[in-house]
């Protein structure tokens, strides 16, 4: 079985009409499935800091 969780959402500035595409990644602020297994190897303050916008 897998099972997926967004962990990080694109949100797109519509305020900005060109041929690239303007935005910025935004953290969903869930806390991962895979987030005890970073505290048993010592690394829940890495994926905090990671999960940081």
């Amino acid at each position: 079985m897998i099972i997926t969780q967004d962990l990080f959402a694109f949100k797109y500035d519509a305020t900005v009409y060109s041929e690239e595409v303007k935005g910025a990644y935004e953290s969903a602020a869930v806390c991962p499935a895979f987030s005890p297994r970073a505290q048993y190897y010592g690394l829940e303050d890495a994926l905090l800091e990671a999960m940081q916008p």
